[in-house]
């Protein structure tokens, strides 16, 4: 309801320096305390906008952070790093969490990397109890896979009970314009 107030949005910002310069520009002109209280208000207001957003994460800023660890731990060859980052509610391809779990291991042999990049939220700002769709690009790097393009992805995120986002499934699309879900990681190899 009120994530605005956390995510630093830059309208924010600009809205609270136009207050500033505007009363700086008063105390120019008029020279009168009161307008340099209400730049002092306005520093202060900027100072706890920034604190709010640094202190608090929202579930969009946590699902933004949330694919490029993923990304991370394929990279590092973690297994058990991406699947803390997937919730028991996980279902893809006919495989649930831990059947997943048990093929990632062979398929993270497989790349040497994994780069994640324009992660966005075309429905807003998620809400608990209900499942966000994630819209990113995401590439492999070397490996079986490393000459093919980017593909576009689509995942779906829950708020587990425990109050973070995490992995419910997703889709690939391969190329990444086009409207066909073509299954990319069960081609790597069992």
């Amino acid at each position: 309801m009120f994530d605005w107030l956390f995510e630093g949005q830059p309208a924010v910002y600009a809205l609270l320096a136009t207050f500033g310069v505007l009363f700086a520009g008063l105390w120019w002109r008029d020279r009168k305390r009161h307008w340099l209280i209400g730049v002092g208000i306005v520093l202060v207001l900027i100072g706890a906008y920034f604190l709010l957003d640094r202190l608090v994460e929202t579930g969009r800023e946590q699902i933004e952070r949330k694919l490029p660890a993923i990304a991370r731990a394929v990279t590092e060859r973690k297994p058990e790093g991406v699947l803390a980052h997937v919730s028991d509610q996980f279902s893809w391809e006919g495989l649930d969490k831990k059947a997943f779990g048990e093929r990632l291991p062979g398929w993270l042999n497989q790349i040497n990397g994994l780069k994640v990049w324009d992660v966005g939220l075309p429905d807003g700002r998620p809400q608990k109890g209900k499942v966000a769709r994630v819209i990113f690009y995401a590439k492999p790097e070397e490996g079986r896979m490393s000459n093919e393009a980017f593909v576009r992805c689509e995942a779906e995120l829950v708020c587990d009970p425990d109050g973070q986002w995490r992995l419910k499934g997703f889709k690939v699309f391969f190329p990444p314009t086009g409207d066909t879900a073509t299954p990319v990681l069960p081609y790597l190899g069992q």
